[in-house]
């Protein structure tokens, strides 16, 4: 009972220190998807090109219609993977600057909306920071917090010019490269390397280590990949960089079989670095080699270092000297607070459904035109349409939903709709279908132009009562099964605080199991989540090997990191490293997890920036640079 009780919990913080936690024993070219508020089933499998039937046997959903925020679901090997590339020449991009602003428009604040959302709606793909300092000018406002429900904010036009690009003058090599090529678990990746680098002029050479999860070479996350990032800018600027796919996404099943519940970070991570440094050490071109790892590869890095990296200095990125489960605590609390935004939302919605099915007169609908009756459920479906047509929010939803069934009606002339039949389809679909399916009766190989076509034909033969019942009993079962679902999710989000409680209490006692006991301790039931995975950490605690690695190191964090965090763990570092002249800190104002630009408030709105493209600070690649190449050669 406990671990279905936590099962949500711990797949929210499944991008705790990049990304998927226990992603060891994930199948070999596995991908996953948690779970946002609004999800459906089919809608998760269109985005990876299969079915939603596929993703409910593969993830052995026995209700594949009820899922919810946080699960996550896993993409059977060969679907929905990303791919791997290596775009050329290396750039680094300085943020969009907005040249001017001007016009008028307004924008009437709503409940769980905020100035990052805002700015996403009107500037969706631009800097963002820049967006919000922009809105907050306007408005004379001192600081984003002072927005509430109804207030209205003035929107500035703003035309954005493209900056100059910095083309650094020094190209490189990109060499192919297999880490552990003599071992069970051979790797590929990259070597970038300046062309000057050679057996009389060595370079640098930097190790990079990803987060948790079947990271690739680039540490690919949506649509952003810091390592690539990492790699040009340095390579382009005399230094060699090493990075590579991550075992658990080369040999994802193999290690399952291999390893089962007995994974650790070892041989997940450390490993595989390690191999990777003798790599560059081997070649006679590089120098001094360091270690770079982001967020768990930062964590490890002086383990890493201990047990045989043996590196000349060492660079955390968004790393922590806490343990893994603390962290995943606080992200805990922290989806909390963002989900307790939605309960006004869902009790809101949930006496709305509740009022809608307690009016319904079926004798009513015996005069209503069809559209009438479809209109009035179809408002709350409003902003889905605005967003898909590209409306303005300034539009009504009764406007919004006339504008829809006109376009059914008229054949949708001039947007992209052969027929009415395919407009209605996109809005149909934008429903839960396969509740309805279910509830209904119907089959999921019946088509939706089928179900169409039982009230066209009807009302083509001048029976509009049948087409009308048909339209209402659909209706009916659509509020019903909303109303099934946001109650459910309501009473998830008041059960977490104790969920959370106990799941603190659970993770607390791993260092006290014995190894069998933590072996045979799945997180959650199929997670592949094994408490041995973190007792090992625990007993290997990274403040030991912290303070006991006198190489220099570097120290990086983003200030709206909402992974880890400035006061728990950048500021932890400072104390536990206090006094030691041969390490530097650094803190970036503005930048998220990935060393990227971010106005996120919550976990909901970091994992929506991820998926705008962006890139790794430019300051954060200069300071990288300036202090590789200050330590080199100085042990």
């Amino acid at each position: 009972m406990f671990k279905k009780q936590i099962f949500c919990f711990v797949v929210v913080v499944a991008l705790a220190f990049g990304f998927v936690i226990g992603a060891g024993a994930q199948a070999a070219n596995e991908n996953v998807h948690v779970v946002q508020a609004g999800d459906v089933l089919w809608r998760i499998a269109y985005a990876h090109d299969t079915t939603w039937e596929v993703l409910a046997e593969y993830n052995g959903l026995t209700n594949p219609h009820l899922i919810f925020p946080g699960q996550v679901i896993r993409i059977p090997s060969g679907q929905g993977q990303p791919e791997v590339y290596e775009p050329a020449p290396p750039e680094v991009y300085e943020p969009f600057q907005p040249d001017a602003y001007d016009d008028l428009r307004v924008h009437v604040v709503q409940a769980g909306e905020s100035l990052a959302s805002i700015a996403r709606m009107y500037y969706y793909g631009e800097d963002l920071i820049l967006v919000v300092q922009a809105i907050l000018e306007y408005n004379n406002m001192a600081d984003d917090s002072a927005i509430f429900v109804g207030q209205v904010l003035l929107i500035p036009e703003i035309q954005f010019v493209t900056p100059d690009v910095e083309i650094h003058a020094a190209p490189f090599l990109t060499e192919s490269i297999v880490v552990g090529a003599e071992t069970s678990w051979p790797l590929g990746g990259y070597l970038t390397i300046p062309h000057e680098a050679s057996a009389a002029r060595p370079v640098p050479g930097v190790v990079l280590v990803h987060g948790s999860g079947p990271g690739d070479r680039n540490q690919t996350v949506f649509a952003n990949r810091p390592f690539y990032d990492i790699a040009a800018y340095l390579s382009a600027n005399g230094v060699a960089v090493l990075r590579y796919d991550k075992r658990t996404l080369t040999h994802g099943l193999e290690v399952m079989q291999a390893y089962g519940s007995s994974l650790t970070v070892w041989e997940e991570t450390i490993e595989d670095a390690i191999l990777a440094a003798e790599l560059l050490r081997q070649d006679p071109r590089i120098g001094d080699v360091f270690v770079a790892g982001l967020s768990l590869g930062g964590m490890l890095a002086p383990r890493i270092h201990a047990s045989g990296g043996d590196f000349d200095g060492i660079i955390i990125l968004a790393g922590s000297p806490r343990n893994l489960t603390d962290i995943m605590i606080d992200q805990n609390w922290l989806s909390l607070e963002a989900s307790l935004g939605m309960q006004g939302l869902f009790e809101e919605r949930i006496a709305t459904l509740q009022d809608l099915l307690g009016d319904l007169d079926t004798s009513a609908f015996a005069s209503a035109s069809w559209e009438d009756i479809t209109l009035e459920y179809l408002y709350g479906y409003a902003d889905i349409i605005r967003e898909w047509f590209g409306l303005p929010e300034t539009i009504s939803d009764r406007d919004t939903m006339w504008y829809l069934l006109d376009l059914m009606i008229d054949g949708g002339r001039g947007n992209g709709f052969d027929s009415w039949q395919d407009a209605w389809q996109y809005f149909y679909e934008a429903g839960n279908t396969a509740i309805l399916h279910n509830l209904l009766g119907i089959g999921p190989e019946v088509t939706f132009h089928e179900l169409s076509s039982i009230t066209i034909v009807n009302i083509a033969a001048g029976e509009p009562e049948a087409a009308l019942a048909f339209l209402l009993d659909y209706i009916v079962t659509a509020m019903q099964a909303e109303l099934a679902v946001m109650s459910f999710q309501l009473a998830e989000l008041e059960a977490m605080p104790a969920q959370i409680e106990e799941l603190a209490e659970f993770f607390a006692s791993f260092p006290y199991m014995t190894e069998e006991e933590a072996k045979a301790t799945e997180i959650v039931p199929g997670s592949f989540m094994f408490a041995y995975y973190f007792r090992d950490m625990m007993l290997n605690p990274a403040p030991y090997f912290l303070q006991q690695a006198a190489v220099p190191m570097l120290i990086m964090h983003g200030d709206n990191d909402l992974q880890v965090y400035t006061e728990a763990d950048f500021n932890l570092f400072k104390e536990l490293l206090a006094g030691r002249d041969n390490v530097s800190f650094r803190l970036f104002d503005g930048l998220n997890h990935l060393f990227m630009p971010s106005v996120a408030t919550n976990l909901i709105e970091m994992l929506a920036e991820y998926e705008i493209p962006s890139q790794v600070d430019a300051q954060v690649l200069r300071d990288m640079l300036d202090w590789i190449l200050a330590h080199t050669g100085s042990h």
